[in-house]
């Protein structure tokens, strides 16, 4: 069954352990808060049932991530790391990012509920991991911070589906990897965090410094809220919300993975640029394509700038000029191009080759087009015979079928299913409804029939194999 593409990179938290007796100096052991429960800022949802499910495949599964500089200058985590390529003529996705240790078999995953930033309690998943101190960096990066912000990595294997809610929800996932994120980059899910138990008294004194300054800006939102709310300050989260919810409101129609019709968001937001005004959206319909779109927030209400829109590069969120292929191109006009070459693989492909090389159609060209346009008409007139034929055989069945109930000849219902019998795709949903019909209106006819055919009617009731004079029809659909 194929699948749309979803963004699959859910936050996680890392919670640095010392009661575990691990005496290998080669490792480092955490706690991992992979994901919590319910809905996340990513538009998707996990219900507890599901999650357990997926525990299994946490075994082996790497610890990820791509260092570089901050926004501050220091040395820090960044994000799920990836670029487009091209390799022999062909644009992959090549991931940067690089493994700085394992979940393994035995990780102790269970279910545990934690306070979230907002307030809000929520249940996590949480297993233990081994961090690697080949690699000094993130050792000290970690020590440093005292928290890092994390985010699991979700294999394409894997099932759901668009509720009334507007969120995804997972029916089956597999767990791929987990992304360490540093201080620039938005997880998906409240609190999501790496914690050090092991605190100096540096990082004791950063960690209260921290907690003051949220304090602090929680007073001041408190404080303008008194006054009217003439002027707030909204968290990354909320600015999330809101846009999520406004994006919402332009939807289009494409088809789900069984070919059905349905209408979805053209967009999901999936990063922010804070300092710009600038929302990273994600093209709903082919789930390959990211935008920059600009926007603007009075009270708890956004405005998009669609009309503004341009292509921008996942990773460091650079945006897209000329057809430099190390950045990336506009795939979407390729596609479109592409579509188009396509649709008009008959004659019309032809026609535009021999008229970029100047070469003057051959007279075995004008032959093969000639029979290629025979060939069409007939294939065209096949279909419609088909379609002729396939009608002609379902009206003869059907009046075969409304023959075999000529007592309900002056039942209105009766005349209605003759009138509207094309709304039925199959022909065994017809036959049910008239076979109800009958037992709905027996005992009229029960009334006026001889007692031969009540003795026949009793013995319908009593047993299933014999004849009901319709074939066994009604033994089929009356219950006994």
């Amino acid at each position: 069954m194929k699948k749309k593409r979803l963004n699959t990179n859910v936050p996680i938290i890392f919670q640095k352990l010392n009661e575990f007796d691990v005496k290998d100096t080669r490792f480092t052991t955490v706690k991992i808060w992979l994901m919590h429960l319910g809905k996340n800022l990513n538009g998707s949802y996990f219900d507890e049932e599901v999650t357990k499910k997926a525990i299994p495949s946490l075994a082996n599964t790497p610890i990820l991530t791509y260092i570089e500089d901050n926004s501050d200058g220091e040395k820090d985590c960044s994000d799920h790391r990836e670029v487009l390529t091209v390799q022999n003529g062909e644009c992959k996705i090549k991931y940067l990012g690089q493994a700085v240790g394992v979940i393994p078999e035995t990780n102790n995953a269970k279910l545990e509920s934690r306070v979230c930033d907002d307030g809000i309690e929520r249940t996590f998943l949480t297993c233990e991991g081994l961090i690697w101190n080949k690699w000094t960096d993130i050792q000290d990066i970690m020590n440093r911070d005292v928290k890092k912000q994390q985010s699991m990595e979700l294999h394409e294997n894997y099932d759901g589906f668009f509720d009334e809610d507007e969120l995804f929800h997972y029916t089956k996932f597999q767990f791929f990897g987990a992304c360490i994120l540093g201080k620039d980059v938005q997880p998906a899910m409240r609190s999501a965090s790496v914690e050090l138990q092991e605190f100096s008294y540096k990082n004791f004194a950063k960690e209260i410094q921290n907690k003051l300054e949220m304090f602090k800006e929680y007073m001041k939102e408190s404080e303008e809220d008194n006054v009217g709310k003439t002027k707030y300050t909204l968290s990354n989260d909320q600015i999330y919300e809101i846009l999520r919810k406004e994006l919402a409101k332009r939807t289009i129609t494409i088809e789900d993975w069984c070919g059905d019709k349905i209408e979805t968001a053209e967009y999901c937001v999936s990063d922010l640029i804070v300092s710009e005004n600038l929302a990273i959206v994600t093209d709903c319909k082919t789930w390959s394509y990211y935008y920059g779109i600009p926007y603007t927030i009075t009270g708890d209400v956004a405005k998009l700038d669609y009309d503004s829109k341009k292509p921008y590069m996942r990773g460091d969120w650079k945006e897209i000029v000329g057809e430099d292929v190390n950045v990336t191109a506009d795939f979407s006009k390729l596609k479109k191009e592409f579509d188009e070459i396509v649709k008009d693989f008959s004659s019309n492909l032809i026609k535009k080759t021999i008229s970029k090389c100047n070469v003057t159609p051959t007279k075995e060209y004008k032959e093969l087009q000639v029979k290629y346009s025979n060939l069409e008409n007939e294939n065209k007139k096949l279909s419609e015979f088909k379609s002729s034929r396939l009608k002609e055989d379902r009206k003869q069945a059907e009046n075969e079928l409304f023959s075999q109930y000529e007592e309900l000849e002056d039942v209105k219902e009766f005349s209605e299913l003759k009138n509207t019998s094309n709304k039925f795709q199959k022909l065994e949903d017809l036959e049910k409804e008239l076979a109800l019909l009958y037992v709905k209106n027996q005992r009229k006819f029960s009334k006026n029939s001889t007692e031969e055919k009540k003795t026949v009617k009793f013995q319908v009731e009593k047993t299933e194999d014999q004849d009901d004079g319709y074939g066994g029809l009604l033994n089929k659909y009356v219950e006994k």
